[in-house]
């Protein structure tokens, strides 16, 4: 409303620059939209190599081929058993330390995949299979040996066959040992455990882990005889 008398202001009105008549003021390049970038493209992926006809010809031969399965399966058997085959070494080579001092002519060889320590005063009764080490008291080979224990019970047997029969148990073992691995002590503990309680003998019909290896010819396992 104009006041009577005020002075009339004529022309045209101009509002400030950057003024806007029903809010702030827009900052300078709000207007302008920044444009997305481009979704980025999905990398491919490296194509797999392929197997040719012949390379899967060798591939099912090498399966078949008994003498090389033989091989890898007692590569991985001893790879599974080497926890036991420490214990056996540290303990066949304390052995074989104590032999030396008590003049017992202690010997270490290398026979049929396992690491044989003879001679050895800590072999036990007879003998003591750790992993792929395997401890004989006496000397099972040497068919005059008179130092060591009786290699079987059977009698008829002669020295030579004694000790065949001496290294065939013991080897058991050691194929017991590449099957079962970190679980070969636990399960001769329990089964001579077992044994003692039913059979009142560590070497008893009730330890699984005997049965097998004083089985006629020797195995890893059988079953309990009815």
């Amino acid at each position: 409303m104009v006041r009577a008398g005020a002075p009339v202001l004529k022309g045209t009105f101009r509002m400030p620059s950057g003024l806007h008549v029903l809010g702030r003021r827009k900052p300078q390049g709000a207007e302008i939209m920044a444009t997305p970038p481009p979704p980025a493209e999905p990398t491919a992926r490296p194509a797999m190599p392929s197997l040719s006809a012949e390379k899967w010809r060798q591939l099912a031969h090498w399966q078949r081929d008994p003498e090389k399965g033989a091989a890898i399966r007692s590569l991985l058997g001893k790879a599974w058993n080497a926890p036991n085959t420490a214990i056996g070494l540290g303990y066949g080579l304390a052995g074989y330390g104590l032999g030396k001092v008590m003049g017992k002519n202690p010997h270490i060889d290398v026979r049929k995949d396992s690491i044989q320590f003879t001679n050895n005063p800590l072999g036990g009764v007879g003998a003591i299979t750790l992993g792929n080490a395997v401890v004989f008291n006496g000397n099972p080979y040497d068919p005059h040996d008179s130092d060591g224990p009786d290699w079987t019970n059977d009698k008829a047997m002669s020295p030579l066959e004694a000790a065949r029969n001496a290294e065939g148990h013991e080897l058991q073992h050691v194929k017991q040992g590449e099957q079962l691995g970190p679980l070969y002590l636990p399960s001769n503990l329990l089964g001579g455990a077992y044994s003692l309680i039913r059979d009142h003998q560590w070497h008893g019909p009730s330890n699984w882990n005997e049965r097998g290896p004083g089985a006629n010819p020797p195995r890893p396992w059988a079953r309990r005889p009815q």
